[in-house]
Formats: structure tokens, C-alpha cells, sequence
């Protein structure tokens, strides 16, 4: 129930526009209270303080922590702003003129919060202006004010520095204390204009003097105060109540205090049960500190006292004993911050809290909820559909969660929430929370996706895949999966030194397929071109300019530009990259510079149309203004943004839409720009990349602002519109339901003129097969396909259920055109059986057309066994599904695609065949960057073209590194003196060279060549590319004779493309030099495909794979602190020899719980042979993140939670909040402590997925999943 501190700095520089185009924001809600289908209460916004009109009984005033002064007419009944055009400031107090209702006094700052304000503002004409009342004061927060009795010239003021007082009517201000601390609360004694009471957090004090001089008195000199409210009697003038927050002891709870002596001295008369915890019986030990107190005492007697904390309690025996009026998760809201009395009426007892205001006129018996028009929500964060107006959810303080559909709002959950959001793009009313839930804004059904408390980045084209950044990079491929408990993750990943309470944030290009960045702190700022494969490579972008302490909160790519991408800084920076973020342009000219809360681009103008908000307001730009110019007309002034989030659909019903902490939401037309005609353009591609697509999204990328569209598609039967989706949606959904040629048209028209224009699409679904096989015993003596394995495919299938089963939308996978492929087949392991796989490459359904037996295993044999084939450089059908048939059959018995098996099956699967390929650097040329520890870069030519690929496997920092191809030509030359054939290396070689130099550093190269050179060199040499490694010599390869080369480790080749072009990579240790491919005539051991660790829990998880393996005897898993003394942690029996896939895992445990261990762990294999010879693998390292890691174990829990940090120096930490939420988003359990570890018992709750959230003082708030279970 805290509030996320949100940094705001000074604006420095105003804004100079060129044409002003204004915005027409205005507000889109709450207003109404909202509709609240959670069982926690919830409300509309934290209200400070309530003042009555000195004359007029339906006249109130409600003072709001951050959304200024709400003025009612109708004693609470609805609510109306007065105060949205004060300065950006959070308010605390109101003082009205008692003889001149129209001059008000207010006090600006954070009382609960204790946060500075900016003084005392005034207004003369009842709200219409203020204007600054702080001289002498300064800019402070003024908790409480007060008149002297009889005296509207003279004030009093508690102020967070001292107590001020003002003669003049608040021209000038005198500090009146000696005592420098923050005063909290300010009473008169009834019927005096002399004797004045004050309060501290730790103090109390009196005057005599109308607050001329102060004496303080010690409450109880056993307890150490850390907040106290007092109430006077009116009914007994000298009798005083206190309520004290204490801290350093078990309960809180420091008592209820009474004096009789003006506050001489004070009597303790009740410390237990604790009042200001969770618990309705006061027996838990937590509370909330100092933020929320209030207390009043009943004016017609001085026995009756209301006390309001967490909980609302009374009184009726002078603080003696209490009784629980009102429980803060189902009755009155929490977090009470003060009592009114009614001047008129005094049994109307009015609480201020986190939601609002409540009303009892039966001494709190019942209580009614006076909010409606007070809009003083403090939105955290905000989200809403992509593709249509008006869904919209946000993260409150205190106020849980809202969703409003067409300005409905509604309340889903309670709590504080300030996660962040995802849309779907295939849904237009779903959204995901970074909590692990999506749910649908217009039902508000939400259910788990499995998540891990990551933020979400959605695939723009793909609405099956969604990406999530947590401490990896993970990616899910079945989001549609029903039940969307059976969605399932992968980690695609590692981004060395990431965590999951750090700065990240990522981007999905809108308009390349594959690229994803991702930024996580400290300055970790990658791209990924082929995020959607199995095995997806991650380069550093070395060339963003960071500053010292910069982190990137942002970043967005262009709907229509693959090369765009934008970057938001936390330093108040804007960049741009028009190369995919090979060199950057700051664009935030003429910005003030002031905390950037949000970015957003308009993807469907053609106008580089953008948009920029600050704390204090919102900023356009597009391609013909040279400065940004301000967008903020209508949004009220007094409340900070919080959010921004842009719904553009190319027509009128787009909108801007505003959260603010304090205003609730607001809405906005787009900037139009409509002086030229529009230029129609779409796109239509699948909604989930299938063998089997039926439903497909027209997508609208019409330029020049069109203010309506229409879509029409001849002939108009065989398809329709779906989910909600029609001629005039920017992203119509359609379902084809008969293959064909269709004539797809978009009309788009704006003030200026009509465009249209038209494609055509074949519908052409993966041909249905002529025919299936037939079995005799289907369920014959455990044959038949267990599993089969392609590239990315793995699919696990069962025996003895069908003669042929379709897998073809189910399974799938991408083949490069040209490329050699191992495909594995497993059968049982009872009889021997063959196997054949097919391919319908012309998609004409039958498989006895040329090329179309891919490979055979024409022996019998059982188990898992291996098939190697190529596919065709130049297929007939590229770039769409076909089908693949893989056949097995008993013994050597006939295995044809179509016809009778004896006791085999067949499967279908589909594959799709790219012939894309790369664009290889083939002339000498070079390029240079930054090359630092765990970097992976990959080195373009001038002229754009790929040479080389650098992975950086250990902490050492090479610096700008600059790689040339010094040789280049197809063919093969000489390497050293030696001219036999099979020696000789690839005639285009390489020379990296560094500023730093390193004997123990290590690292990965990888060599492009085009099938030209490949070719040639093999040809040249008598080699085959399965012999090729990565030769190194220390100086360039192709000037002189050179005698001390070596040849790396571990080398990997792929060939691709349908023009067989090639890459090869091997690992290296210390320095560069000059590199070749080449042929080295050692047969290694093992051929090692993959070596990775990451974090599990506290342990370390090391898994590695070899394709195969001669004489090995096995691998010694070694670690490192250092890089210079390693330590041997285990041994791991290897097979031999085999030539099939081997994988191979071994745990580290609780290496991470070790407080002496160092930030990196590095980790290699020591492979040993059977001779007696060993080599070592790449050096591979995990951060332990041990500066302050929250831990949370064990995992599954089945009674007792611990809470603790991987590095307690003492007992006591500073206190830290913790709430536990189920999977519907319902608190279960929450409180607060300052002891590590702290245990939490939740025996009583179900099995199931928790979320923890861990709040510390002075800290970000973070989550934790758990799992309860056994």
C-alpha cells in the first residue's frame, strides 16, 4: 500500500513548437465509482484530508494526495475538481476563511507519505486561480493548518521542517521551532486562542503563546516513537488522546495515550492488541508504520475515541479496550489517514482514506461510500488494446487493478498493482500481466499462462507466440493453448549478469520477422535476428552511448522500417537508429528536461508521427516539424503522468490515452495531419505461421492519415469475417474456407481524397495426400513410431493407434534450401524395423515424384537411429508448408509412402524450405567496434554484408576490435611451406586484431563463405567441408610463410541457403591473429555441440550435448572464481564411441547460497580420452547476483514460507512489505517485518501458484513465484 516512488526532475529548457496542432484530451475516467466484482474494497483515489464550508452544510471539500482539491455541493454525494490547473504537487491540508469562504489556504505535499511539498498556495476567488503563499517558507510539506480562534489574519502551519506562522494573512512565514524535524498533527485546545498542540513522529509539544515558543514533552520513555496523531476533547478541554507507532520491539503497536494536563504528562492505557496490524483481532504483529493513523474523539463524549490504521476501531471505555468496527479487506478501505465530525451534525463521522471517503451516522455501525466524481485515482501503469478504443486497464495505489470498457470501469482485484501489460494482437480485448495471467478486458475472465514475473513483449504477427524477459530471455510458442494452463516456455536467452528486480524492457520489429531486442541492467542491450528460431543468437549492440548510470527504460521499432528501432533513456534521452542499431541520433531537441515517462510511435502514419510524455506533459513530432511541440492541451496540471498508451487504427476512433497519479485516465484525439490525399497499403499474412492456416489478418499500412477504410474481398463466398472483426477493422481477421484466388481491396479516405488498393491471394492450404499406408497388425509385437526428430521438430508419438497419423498441424519445421540434415527415428525396441521419409515437394499430394525419397535406413534395427539427407538447392515449391512422410516397417520389409505395411505406420509432418539467404562479404574489406567481456558482435562490411561473428566467453575486455578480410578470391592457397593438397586453406582469409591483448581470454570466431569460395576451396584441396575447422596463426595468414598455426576446438559448420553458402566457427584461447578455413587431419574426440550453465534455485545447472564421440572416457566439470586456478567438481562417464546425439547435465548445488563467493563463476569441460589426452571446452560463467538477491525457498513449500537475501551481515534489515496473491490476483496474505528471514506460515492455504511481492522501504518492489505443494 506504498507508493512506487516515481522520480521527477525540474523542467530546465521550454519548449519551442513550430505549428501547433492541439490535443483535445479530457477525461476518460474513473469518475463513477467503479464496479467492483473483487472481493477486496477498493475505491477511487487517497484522500488526506476532508473540510466542511464554515456556513454551509452541503458544502465539502476533499483534499487528495496527488490530484489537488475535489469540491462537493451535496455533503459527499458526487464530486467536481477545483484545483486542476495548480502546479504538478501532492496536497496535505486545506484552511478556508471562516468570515470569506472564498479565500483558501492549501498545504501542498505528502502527509502520509511525508513527502515535500511546495508550501502554501492561495486562491481569493473560491479555486478559480492560486497562487504561491510561501514566503519564509519555502517549498515544504504542510501537514495541518490552523487560525488563531477569532483571528483569520493569523495561521499556524506543521510543516515537515518545523512550525511556521504567518500575521498577514499568509504573506510572509516565520519559523516558530527550534527543533528541525516533521510535524504531523496541530490541534487548538477547545475554547482557547492560546494553547496550541503539536505532534511529531517521535514527539509532542504545546504553546502557550499561539505558538510563539514550543515545549516538548516525552510521551513514555520505554518505547521509541516513530508516529503519533493526538485528538483533543471538546467536550473536556484538558483531556488529550495520542496514538503511537513504535518500532525495535515485537509489536508495533506503541499505545493509546491519555493526558489530563494539557500534555504534561501522559498515561498509557492500552498497548495490545495490536490496532494497527492486518488482523481483525490485533494478534498479528505487523502495521504500516506512521502512514496510516487517525484518531478523533467523539464530541459529545470523551469516553468514545475512533481509531483508524489498517483497520477502523472504537472505543467506548477512554482507550481502555477496542472493538473492530470495520476490516479493511471487506469493509471500509485501508489505510486511514483522518476523521471528521460534522460542524453541523455531529453524529456524521467521515473517514479519509486510500479509496476515498466513508460516512457513519450510527457511530460506525454502518458506513457508506461518498466517491462518486472524486477522481483521484493513482494510476502506476497502464495498458489498452492495440486495435480498438476504449479497452483499458491500470495498476492502482491501493486501488488494485482496473479495467474500463467503453468508460466503464471495474475493479479486478485489490492491492497495490503496478505491473506492466502486453496486448494481443489477435484479440483485441485480451491483454497479459506480467503477474502471469491474461485476461479478457470485456469478459475479465483471466486464467495463469505459467509465466515466471517477467515482463511480456508481443509477437506483432504471431498471436501464438509471446515473448517474456525475467532472468533469461523465454518464449512461448502455444499462448492460444486450451486449457492456458498447458502453455509452456522456453529459454532462448542468457543475458550474462541479468536479474529479475533489474531494469528491462524489449521489443518485437514490427516489420522483420525474428528480431527482438532486449535490454536488462546494468547497460545489457541486445538484438536477436532470429528470435523465433529453436536456438535463437543474441549480439550485444556495443554502440549505444551509454553515460555513466544509464539505463534504457524503452525501446520501439517501426511498424513499416525493419531498420528503426528507439531508444528511452532514464537520463531524459531520446535516440533513434535508422541501421538496427549500429550507430544511434539523439532526438530529444528541445524536450525539457524532465523524467521521460513514455515513448510511442503512430504506425499508421507514413510521417514519422510520435509521441513523448513527461511527468508534467506530452509532446509531438513527426517528419516535417523540426522540434517537438507540445500536446498536452486539456490534462489537468496538478497530477503527474504516470502512463501513456497509443491506440491508432488510421481512423477517428484512435486515441492517446493519459494515466496520472492523482487524475485517473485521460483521452485524446491523434495529431491530424490530413493536408495530403492517403496512400492505401495492407499486408495479409496467417495469424500463427501453420501448416494449416485458416484464419488470417489483413493489417492496414495505409499512409497520410485515412480517416475511414473499407475491405472487400472477391469473390465474396468461401471466407468470412471472425472474432468480432469487419470490413472497416484496421486488422480484420479472416477465415478462408475454400482454397483459391482471391482479389483483396482496401479503400482508405481522409478529408483530402481517396486511395485504394488491391493484391491478390491464393489460398492454397498443404495438399491433402492421395493416399495413407495400411497395416496388417496395427498393433503388432511394439513397432512403429515412437518419436521423430528434425531440426526443431521433436514430437513423441505412440505405437499401435493408426496406420498413418497427420501431424502436419501440429508439427513443423523450417529446412534451409540446399542444406544437409540428420533426421532421427525411434521405434520400439522389441523387433528390428526400416525406414524411409518422403517429401511432396511439388505439394501435389502423392510422394513417387522425382527427388522425393529423401534418405533410407534400409537395415533393420530398433531404437533411436539416424537418417542424414540434403534438401534440394532449388526446390520446385519454396517458402510454404509441405508435407513430409516418414514410413517404418517390420524387419526389411517394403516401407513405400502409400500401400500395405506388414506391422509398421507412417506419420505426416509439415516442413517449409526457405531459400532466403545471406548476404557474404567476398572482397577484401573490414569493419571495427567494441568488443567487451560475454559480448557477442557480428561484423558488417561498409557495404552492409556479413564477414564474421565474435562471442566473447570470458570477462576479459579486448576493446575496439577490428576485423578485415585481407585475402579474398575463391580458390585455395598454401598455408606455410607446405604445398600438399589437403593443407591447404580457403583462399579469403581473416586478420582481427585488439586494443587489449590476453594469454588466458576466450573466445568463439565464425567465418562466412559463399558456396562459390566454399566450393573452390574444396575442390582446390580435396577436402570436404566435415573436415573444415578454423585455422589461427599469429600474424596475417596471407603474407608470408608461417609455421606455428593451431587449429581451434570444438568447430561447428552449417551450410544453408539454396546456394549452399556456409558458416563455420571454432573456440579459441588468448589473443587473435590471422584465420582461414582449413583441414587439420586430427579426429577429435568429441564433437561437442552445445555447452550452457544457468541458475536454478540456488544451484548451478551445466548441460552440454555432443554429436559424437570417439574413445572418450568422459568429462571433468571444472570451476573457476578467477580464471587462473581451477577446481575440479565432478566427473561424467562419456560413451566412448557413438555416433549419435548425447546429452549430458550435472548440478553445482548451493553454489549460490554461499555468501564468500565472488559476482562470476566460470565453468569448463575438461574432456578426457581413453589415451590419456584431454582439451577443454569454451569457458561458459553465471552471475551469482549476491549485492542483494531476495530468496524465497524451499520450492515447492508445503507449511513454512522463508523469506531472506543471499547476504545478511545482521538479524535486522531495514522493513520491507510482503503481500501474497493466488492466481486470480486475490491477496492471501500480507504484512510487513524488519527481521531476516522472515517465516511465513501458509499451511492453511490451497496447492497452487502464489505471487509474492517483497516491497523494501527504500527499494523497487519485486516478485517471487511460489509454488505450494509437496
Amino acid at each position: 500500500m506504498r507508493k512506487f516512488l516515481l522520480y521527477i526532475a525540474l523542467i530546465l529548457t521550454s519548449v519551442i513548437g513550430s505549428a501547433q496542432t492541439t490535443a483535445t484530451f479530457n477525461q476518460h475516467g474513473p469518475v463513477k465509482f467503479p464496479n467492483n466484482p473483487s472481493v477486496q474494497t477498493t475505491g477511487m483515489g487517497r484522500v488526506s484530508q476532508l473540510v466542511y464550508h464554515p456556513t454551509d452544510s452541503t458544502i465539502l471539500f476533499a483534499v487528495t494526495a496527488s490530484g489537488g482539491i475535489f469540491k462537493s455541493s451535496n455533503e459527499g454525494a458526487s464530486w467536481k475538481p477545483l484545483s486542476d490547473l495548480l502546479p504538478q504537487t501532492t496536497c496535505a491540508s486545506l484552511l478556508i476563511n471562516p468570515l470569506n469562504p472564498n479565500v483558501m489556504y492549501l498545504g501542498t505535499g505528502d502527509a502520509n507519505y511525508n513527502s515535500t511539498g511546495i508550501g502554501v498556495y492561495k486562491t481569493t476567488n473560491a479555486g478559480q486561480t492560486w497562487f504561491a503563499a510561501n514566503t519564509g517558507m519555502g517549498n515544504k510539506l504542510v501537514s495541518k493548518m490552523l487560525f488563531t480562534p477569532g483571528d483569520t489574519n493569523t495561521i499556524i502551519a506543521a510543516c515537515s521542517d518545523g512550525i511556521y506562522k504567518t500575521t498577514n494573512n499568509g504573506s510572509t512565514w516565520v519559523k516558530k521551532t527550534t527543533v528541525t524535524t516533521s510535524y504531523r498533527d496541530l490541534h487548538f485546545r477547545p475554547q482557547s486562542t492560546q494553547i496550541v498542540y503539536a505532534s511529531s513522529n517521535t514527539n509532542f509539544y504545546s504553546s502557550n503563546n499561539n505558538g510563539e515558543t514550543w515545549t516538548s514533552s516525552v510521551i513514555n520513555s520505554a518505547i521509541t516513537p516513530s508516529g503519533i496523531k493526538f485528538a483533543i476533547c471538546p467536550s473536556d478541554t484538558s483531556r488529550i488522546y495520542c496514538l503511537v507507532w513504535k518500532t525495535g520491539a515485537t509489536s508495533p503497536f506503541g499505545g493509546i495515550y491519555q493526558s489530563n494536563n494539557n500534555g504534561a504528562t501522559f498515561t498509557l492505557k492500552a498497548d495490545t492488541p495490536n490496532i494497527m496490524g492486518y488482523s481483525s483481532n490485533g494478534t498479528s504483529m505487523d502495521g504500516q508504520g506512521a502512514y496510516n493513523m487517525a484518531i478523533i474523539v467523539d464530541p459529545n463524549n470523551a469516553n468514545t475515541i475512533y481509531v483508524g490504521t489498517i483497520n477502523l476501531w472504537k472505543s467506548t471505555d477512554a482507550g481502555n479496550s477496542y472493538t473492530l468496527l470495520s476490516h479493511w479487506a471487506f469493509g471500509v478501505h485501508a489505510d486511514k489517514h483522518n476523521f471528521l465530525f460534522s460542524p453541523f451534525n455531529p453524529n456524521k463521522l467521515f473517514i479519509c482514506h486510500d479509496g476515498g471517503l466513508d460516512r457513519t451516522t450510527n457511530g460506525g455501525s454502518t458506513w457508506i461510500t461518498y466517491e462518486d466524481g472524486l477522481s483521484a485515482s493513482e494510476f502506476y501503469k497502464m495498458g489498452s488494446s492495440s486495435s480498438k478504443k476504449d479497452l483499458i486497464i491500470g495498476g492502482l495505489q491501493d486501488n488494485g487493478m482496473d479495467i474500463a470498457v467503453n468508460k466503464v470501469f471495474s475493479t479486478v482485484r485489490g492491492g497495490d498493482w503496478g505491473g506492466d501489460f502486453a496486448s494481443d494482437i489477435t484479440d483485441s480485448a485480451m491483454i497479459y500481466e506480467n503477474g502471469g495471467l491474461k485476461r479478457n478486458l470485456v469478459t475479465n475472465v483471466s486464467s495463469s499462462i505459467n509465466g515466471h514475473g517477467g515482463i511480456y513483449i508481443s509477437h506483432p504477427n504471431n498471436g501464438n507466440q509471446l515473448f517474456e524477459l525475467d532472468t533469461f530471455v523465454r518464449r512461448t510458442d502455444n499462448l492460444k493453448a486450451n486449457p492456458s494452463s498447458s502453455v509452456s516456455w522456453i529459454s532462448i536467452g542468457n543475458i550474462p549478469g541479468s536479474s529479475v528486480s533489474g531494469t528491462k524492457c524489449g521489443a518485437y520489429s514490427k516489420a522483420s520477422s525474428g528480431t527482438l531486442y532486449v535490454y536488462f541492467s546494468t547497460q545489457k542491450f541486445y538484438v536477436s535476428t532470429n528470435a523465433n528460431d529453436a536456438a535463437p543468437v543474441f549480439t550485444q549492440l556495443t554502440s549505444f552511448p551509454f553515460n555513466a548510470s544509464e539505463a534504457i527504460k524503452q525501446i520501439e521499432t517501426c511498424d513499416y522500417d525493419s531498420n528503426m528501432v528507439y531508444v528511452v533513456t532514464n537520463q531524459t534521452r531520446l535516440f533513434k537508429s535508422s541501421n538496427k542499431g549500429l550507430t544511434w541520433v539523439q532526438i530529444n531537441k528541445n524536450l525539457p528536461a524532465s523524467n521521460f515517462i513514455k515513448f510511442a510511435f503512430d504506425q499508421q502514419t507514413r510521417d514519422s508521427s510520435m509521441y513523448l510524455c513527461t511527468a508534467f506533459g506530452v509532446y509531438y513530432r513527426n517528419s516535417t516539424l523540426g522540434n517537438w511541440i507540445p500536446f498536452s492541451q486539456g490534462l489537468p496540471i496538478v497530477a503527474q503522468i504516470s502512463d501513456m498508451e497509443i491506440m491508432s487504427d488510421g481512423t477517428n476512433n484512435s486515441r492517446l490515452y493519459i494515466s496520472t497519479y492523482g487524475r485517473g485516465i485521460w483521452q485524446s484525439n491523434l495529431y491530424q495531419n490530413t493536408s495530403l490525399k492517403p496512400e492505401a497499403d495492407f499486408t495479409l499474412q496467417a495469424s500463427t505461421p501453420s501448416a494449416c492456416p485458416t484464419h488470417y489478418m489483413l493489417v492496414d499500412h495505409s499512409t497520410n492519415n485515412p480517416q475511414s477504410r473499407k475491405w472487400s474481398i472477391s469473390p465474396n463466398t468461401g471466407w468470412n469475417y471472425i472474432n468480432g472483426t469487419d470490413s472497416s477493422s484496421v486488422r480484420a481477421e479472416i477465415q478462408f474456407v475454400t482454397p483459391g484466388s482471391y482479389s483483396v481491396s482496401l479503400m482508405v479516405t481522409n478529408s483530402i481524397g481517396t486511395s485504394i488498393k488491391t493484391n491478390t491471394f491464393n489460398y492454397t492450404p498443404l495438399a491433402a495426400p492421395s493416399c495413407v499406408t495400411t497395416t496388417t497388425n496395427i498393433s503388432g509385437y511394439g513397432m512403429g513410431i515412437q518419436r521423430f526428430e528434425l531440426n526443431t521438430l521433436d514430437n513423441p508419438s505412440s505405437i499401435g493407434v493408426a496406420s498413418n497419423t497427420d501431424f502436419t498441424c501440429k508439427a513443423n519445421t523450417v529446412l534451409k534450401s540446399g542444406t544437409s540434415y540428420t533426421a532421427y527415428i525411434t521405434t520400439g525396441t522389441t523387433n528390428g524395423e526400416n525406414q524411409k521419409i518422403y517429401i511432396d515437394y511439388n505439394n501435389n499430394g502423392v510422394f513417387t515424384d522425382a527427388n522425393e525419397l529423401l534418405g533410407s535406413i534400409t537395415a533393420s534395427g530398433m531404437g533411436r537411429r539416424s537418417c542424414t539427407f540434403s534438401v534440394l538447392a532449388t526446390p520446385p515449391i519454396a517458402n510454404q508448408f509441405l508435407r513430409l512422410r516418414v514410413v517404418t516397417n517390420f524387419g526389411t520389409s517394403a516401407t513405400p509412402p502409400c500401400g500395405l505395411l506388414s506391422y509398421g505406420e507412417s506419420e505426416d509432418y509439415a516442413i517449409l524450405i526457405d531459400t532466403n539467404k545471406l548476404s557474404i562479404e567476398t572482397v577484401i574489406n573490414g569493419s571495427s567496434q567494441n568488443f567487451g567481456p560475454f559480448e557477442t558482435d557480428t561484423f558488417y562490411s561498409p557495404a552492409g554484408k556479413i564477414m564474421a561473428v565474435l562471442i566473447n566467453n570470458t570477462n576479459f575486455n579486448y576493446g575496439l576490435t577490428t576485423v578485415n578480410i585481407d585475402n579474398a578470391g575463391a580458390g585455395a592457397i598454401n598455408y606455410s611451406s607446405n604445398t600438399q593438397a589437403n593443407k591447404k586453406i580457403a583462399s579469403k582469409t581473416f586478420t582481427v586484431s585488439s586494443t587489449n591483448t590476453s594469454t588466458t581470454g576466450n573466445y568463439t570466431i565464425k567465418l562466412f563463405y559463399t558456396a562459390t569460395e566454399l566450393s573452390a576451396w574444396k575442390a582446390a584441396s580435396t577436402n570436404t567441408f566435415a573436415s573444415a575447422n578454423i585455422l589461427k596463426c599469429p600474424l596475417n595468414i596471407a603474407s608470408g610463410t608461417l609455421t606455428n598455426g593451431v587449429y581451434g576446438t570444438s568447430p561447428i559448420k552449417q551450410v544453408f541457403a539454396s546456394t549452399n553458402d556456409s558458416v563455420i566457427s571454432a573456440t579459441f584461447t588468448g589473443s587473435f591473429g590471422g584465420f582461414a578455413m582449413g583441414a587439420n587431419a586430427i579426429i577429435l574426440p568429441v564433437d561437442l555441440l552445445y555447452f550452457d550453465v544457468f541458475a536454478q534455485k540456488e544451484n548451478v545447472v551445466l548441460k552440454w550435448s555432443t554429436a559424437s564421440e570417439h574413445n572418450n572416457l568422459g568429462f571433468e566439470v571444472q570451476r573457476s572464481y578467477d580464471l587462473s586456478t581451477w577446481a575440479s567438481i565432478g566427473f561424467v562417464k562419456g560413451k566412448g564411441t557413438s555416433s549419435v546425439r548425447t546429452n549430458y547435465s550435472m548440478q553445482d548445488p548451493n553454489i549460490l547460497l554461499t555468501e564468500t563467493n565472488p559476482k562470476t563463476i566460470y565453468y569448463r569441460l575438461k574432456q578426457k580420452d581413453q589415451d590419456g589426452s584431454s582439451t577443454f571446452s569454451e569457458i561458459k560463467s553465471i552471475e551469482t547476483e549476491l549485492e542483494d538477491k531476495w530468496m524465497v525457498y524451499p520450492q515447492p513449500v508445503s507449511n513454512i514460507l522463508t523469506i531472506s537475501k543471499t547476504q545478511i551481515n545482521q538479524s535486522v534489515t531495514n522493513e520491507f512489505r510482503f503481500e501474497l496473491y493466488n492466481s486470480e490476483g486475490k491477496p492471501v496474505l500480507k504484512g510487513s517485518s524488519n527481521l531476516l528471514p522472515c517465516s511465513l506460515d501458509i499451511s492453511h492455504l490451497p496447492e497452487g501458484i502464489y505471487i509474492l511481492h517483497l516491497s523494501p522501504a527504500n527499494g523497487e518492489t519485486i516478485s517471487k513465484k511460489v509454488l505450494k505443494g509437496h
